[in-house]
């Protein structure tokens, strides 16, 4: 039980920050948008 239960504490843990951060980052980086948006464009045609 218990092993299990800091596995998923673990994961949420994981999963959970880079979404904060996401999300953080949204409304910070909200100026650079196109930017943003251009950079992932080009990754794309590339890829």
């Amino acid at each position: 039980m218990l092993v299990t239960s800091s596995f998923i504490i673990l994961s949420a843990a994981f999963v959970g920050a880079p979404l904060v951060l996401y999300f953080a980052g949204v409304h910070i980086i909200r100026e650079d948008d196109r930017q943003v948006a251009a950079a992932i464009g080009k990754e794309e045609v590339q890829s």
